[in-house]
């Protein structure tokens, strides 16, 4: 590809981060789990299947990693150390089972959003829910923003957008 004919691509990439950035302080969001769900999007089909797809599994993930704390903690009593191993496990069983229900297919995303949960610390309460929900779906709203700018882009310049296969 013409380096040229793809240079607005990460220009238009480079100011929707800035402006994420701004957003992100102004409003005090989370804007590394924005980045997160913004990237994920081009892995999940860059299109609208793949975004809900995505948003559905990234806001289970959350709630998963809520529900592992609440199940740990309520085994801990009857099975010690185990007890988060064992509440991992199940919610691992049951997100990779959800592989076979359409719609709710995309593990990856489960263990993203999970993995945000307990990267803030793992507080199951609302706020944390809310305060990693909204910068996950600002991220994935950049995300079909920036697929949408590439096809504009490349259809004017009449080449293909590398990524779609």
């Amino acid at each position: 590809m013409n380096i040229g004919k793809f240079l607005p691509v990460p220009i238009a990439v480079g100011i929707l981060a800035f402006l994420l950035m701004v957003i992100s302080s102004q409003f005090n969001l989370l804007a590394w789990v924005a980045f997160i769900t913004w990237g994920a999007y081009f892995l999940s089909g860059i299109n609208t299947r793949g975004a809900v797809r995505e948003g559905i599994s990234f806001t289970l993930g959350i709630v998963f990693g809520i529900l592992i704390v609440m199940i740990g903690t309520f085994l801990t009593p009857m099975t010690g150390m185990y007890a988060f191993p064992i509440a991992v496990a199940l919610a691992g069983f049951v997100i990779v089972y959800l592989e076979l229900v359409p719609w709710f297919d995309m593990a990856p995303g489960y263990f993203l959003g999970a993995a945000a949960f307990f990267a803030v610390g793992a507080k199951p309460d609302a706020a944390t829910f809310i305060a990693l929900w909204i910068p996950a779906m600002l991220g994935l709203g950049l995300g079909v923003f920036t697929g949408y700018l590439r096809a504009v882009i490349f259809k004017i310049e009449g080449t293909k957008d590398p990524l779609k296969k």
